[in-house]
């Protein structure tokens, strides 16, 4: 647990921003405030910069493709989504319907990335894809 208290990275995933269709959802330490859109937990991943290895943009769009081609076999529902912290962006996919946090989880392993989101009518999470640790917090969502 040392490691995501410390982490540089674990920090931006904790001010990370989100924007999906309509919406943008800011974190904030606790609480929520608006409507959550959907009537499940959802999920945000990306495939771009594993490891928060920062690539160029071709190849974080082939790594993306990959990652929707995938999304898409196994018939998940999936939104574009954008994360974004500090000078930070970083295009991502927000799954939501049918899909388990496991399965999330195994989607940003596959891909090389740190972490996922969570995301439900109480609360925000940024989840370990490796050891499922997590960190909780409340959330803002403004119609855009």
């Amino acid at each position: 647990r040392d490691f995501h208290k410390v982490s540089k990275f674990w920090q931006i995933y904790q001010r990370t921003s989100l924007h999906f269709g309509d919406f943008h959802l800011i974190q904030t330490a606790e609480g929520t405030v608006g409507e959550f859109p959907f009537a499940a937990p959802v999920f945000v991943l990306t495939a771009a910069n594993p490891m928060s290895v920062a690539l160029p943009d071709e190849e974080n769009a082939q790594r993306n493709s990959l990652l929707v081609t995938q999304l898409t076999r196994d018939g998940l529902q999936i939104m574009e989504c954008v994360g974004s912290a500090d000078d930070w962006q970083e295009p991502g996919f927000l799954l939501h319907g049918d899909v388990t946090q496991a399965q999330a989880r195994h989607y940003g392993r596959c891909h090389g990335q740190k972490a996922i989101f969570r995301i439900d009518e109480k609360s925000i999470s940024v989840i370990d894809c490796v050891s499922g640790f997590r960190t909780d917090a409340g959330w803002v969502i403004e119609k855009a």
